[in-house]
């Protein structure tokens, strides 16, 4: 096995012990776990927010409708700081994602009617992007709870597989390097 090949296991198998411990952190602590994950979808947004600045800006010399994005760049980033700037408030995470769904999948669905109708796929995006806003903004508190539930056994699973395709890919390596190493010997 290749010195390549052991970093790679190894990686796999901390990343999967860190997935998994986060997911029992979100089970047993969902509320202190609903901030950390506020700060971290608020990073997200703010990257999210990046990259729309960077799409707009090269899209400004090709299109008419570059304004759209460069907007939604905007939004992404006045709601990336909010959450920065209030991790404790769980509720106002799930607010403040479910305001992106609505704000992202109005500019989605208004960038599919822009063109003349023709991206269909954008503009049900919008749509579904916008009625999942709403659903959040109608059901903040369970949402909240149910997300990090949900997400705390995600990463516990997760987790679990990574560390186990790890050990079993060792096992594999290490059986067959053994296999190679008895031939070798018998000749």
């Amino acid at each position: 096995m290749s010195q390549t090949e052991k970093k790679k296991i190894a990686f796999g198998i901390i990343v999967g012990s860190l997935l998994g411990i986060f997911g029992i952190f979100c089970l047993v602590a969902p509320g202190t776990a609903s901030s950390v994950l506020t700060v971290l979808i608020g990073i997200g947004i703010l990257l999210t927010s990046l990259l729309a600045f960077v799409d707009a800006f090269s899209l400004r010399l090709i299109s008419n409708n570059w304004w759209i994005l460069f907007l939604e760049a905007g939004v992404h980033l006045v709601l990336g700081m909010l959450l920065l700037l209030r991790p404790e408030s769980s509720k106002l995470l799930v607010e403040c994602v479910g305001a992106w769904a609505v704000i992202f999948g109005s500019f989605r669905m208004v960038r599919g009617v822009l063109r003349d109708g023709s991206e269909l796929r954008i503009l049900f995006s919008g749509l579904g992007s916008v009625a999942a806003g709403i659903l959040l903004f109608s059901f903040s508190e369970i949402a909240l709870k149910s997300i990090t539930i949900i997400l705390g056994c995600l990463m516990l699973l997760a987790g679990g597989v990574m560390i186990w395709a790890g050990i079993v890919i060792r096992k594999k390596s290490m059986i067959s390097e053994k296999t190679v190493v008895e031939n070798d010997d018998s000749n």
